[in-house]
């Protein structure tokens, strides 16, 4: 059945399908339907940005360079955040195995590597420090090798 909405085409990179396609196959979602919700979540952006690039396009010469300097202070204090976010997403795809879409996760720019056989602070969950729980003399709990519980009782 033929729709009223709009339709374009579109030519992707082969990585650009790849991704696609595998979100598309995990998803049980169509590749479109997939590019339709990534626009619709991006749409209030997009939205700003062209009421930014029409202001940029009417205003005067003058305005133009303060309007490059506020955008280029905007992104400065951006990319931290981004690369943040970019950061938390690579570490969720270490840890569900990483290499989901068969592509190397892009090189991390503002973290350091962490220490080997210590996971990342952001991953050694949440500590308790008003009731911690208290060490054996002997040393801390070992799952199966003690037999007292936690609380002290016996099994």
């Amino acid at each position: 059945m033929p729709t009223a909405k709009p339709r374009i085409t579109i030519t992707l990179t082969e990585q650009q399908h790849h991704v696609l396609q595998s979100l598309s196959d995990l998803q049980g979602e169509s590749m479109s339907g997939i590019v339709v919700d990534l626009l619709e979540t991006a749409l209030p952006v997009l939205e700003r940005v062209g009421a930014i690039l029409q202001a940029a396009k009417d205003a005067p010469a003058s305005a133009k360079q303060k309007l490059r300097e506020s955008l280029d202070m905007a992104e400065a204090g951006m990319l931290p955040m981004a690369s943040g976010l970019i950061n938390q997403l690579d570490l969720l795809t270490e840890v569900a195995g990483g290499g989901a879409t068969g592509t190397a996760a892009p090189p991390r720019a503002t973290k350091p590597a962490a220490k080997k056989g210590k996971p990342p602070s952001t991953n050694r969950g949440v500590r308790n420090t008003q009731n911690p729980i208290p060490k054996s003399p002997k040393g801390p709990y070992k799952t199966g090798t003690s037999k007292k519980s936690a609380g002290g009782a016996k099994k």
